[in-house]
């Protein structure tokens, strides 16, 4: 069963959420309001998959994966890279939200890394 965290505020540490879809349109998998730090995000997915991260407010941007068998990691500069993992470290004051949507017929799982 995938999670979806929305408004979570207490009590504080790492979290480690993971949420799947099928969704043709964005959907959050995972909202958080309040001040913490992403670490890392991963995709897996069974066809081509897109992610939107907005920090603060801020759409800070879009990727989408360019394979349908590896584990993609979100880079820094918003590509989609693969196999190799990618410390994010961003910080946010406000909130975090990390949206995931798939092509026709696929599904994807996004696991996120954050600390509240």
């Amino acid at each position: 069963m995938s999670a979806h965290v929305t408004n979570v505020t207490q009590p504080r540490g790492y979290r480690q959420p993971t949420y799947t879809t099928s969704s043709t349109s964005y959907v959050p998998a995972i909202a958080v309001t309040g001040s913490g730090r992403l670490s890392w995000v991963s995709l897996q997915c069974s066809t081509l998959s897109n992610i939107r991260l907005t920090i603060d407010g801020v759409v800070l941007g879009t990727a989408a994966t360019k394979s349908t068998t590896a584990t993609c990691y979100l880079q820094a500069d918003m590509s989609a890279a693969f196999t190799t993992f990618c410390f994010l470290d961003m910080q946010f004051k406000q909130s975090l939200l990390v949206e995931i949507s798939v092509n026709a017929g696929g599904t994807a799982t996004a696991n996120i890394g954050y600390e509240i």
